[in-house]
């Protein structure tokens, strides 16, 4: 059913969002909501244990092609990203000094050496709380409780938080909380 929303409409426009809202819909609607898909048929892997599928030119368009703008370096006050598999979508020809660039400035090496030792950065694990970050900068974005979505009746209300990432699906355990915004946004304005 989502099919058709992956092509241009006559206007040559892709209705991306179209598409993206019908793929979440239908994910939840056959597998359950984020973090506790289930199928007989594939496995889910959850991206805040390890994220395999890392786009940061998807979440952060404003990124000038600087890591730290991407949250895979440290910035002021707030920790980095360290996803499994890092996809560079979007970036173009960029791609390529942006990942020795990565691998430099994360892990001591290159494309072309192996590093001297395990980084500490390593420990850290390689899932991302990418989906907590979405939520977090759209209620900071959405901060005026008077104003929309916050007047929306509450079924409504619960499908836009459910978008943004900030909860899972009602009354679910997997919320985004005030201190995960606090940590993750840090002194970030």
């Amino acid at each position: 059913s989502c099919l058709p929303r992956l092509f241009p409409g006559p206007h040559g426009l892709m209705p991306w969002q179209m598409y993206c809202d019908c793929w979440q819909f239908e994910v939840l609607r056959l597998a359950g909501p984020h973090r506790h898909r289930k199928s007989s048929v594939v496995g889910f892997v959850d991206p805040e244990a390890a994220d395999v599928n890392f786009v940061a030119n998807d979440l952060f368009h404003d990124h000038g092609f600087e890591l730290a703008n991407m949250w895979l370096l440290p910035g002021k006050g707030r920790p980095a990203f360290s996803p499994l598999i890092l996809h560079w979508a979007g970036t173009g020809d960029n791609r390529v000094w942006l990942t020795e660039e990565y691998l430099r400035k994360n892990f001591n090496t290159s494309l072309s050496s192996c590093p001297p030792s395990k980084p500490a950065r390593w420990t850290a694990g390689f899932g991302t709380r990418a989906r907590a970050l979405r939520c977090c900068l759209r209620l900071r974005e959405r901060d005026d409780r008077q104003r929309w979505p916050w007047t929306l009746p509450e079924n409504a209300l619960l499908k836009v938080l459910m978008w943004w990432g900030c909860i899972t699906h009602a009354g679910a355990a997997g919320s985004v909380t005030s201190e995960e915004c606090s940590a993750l946004l840090g002194t970030e304005r």
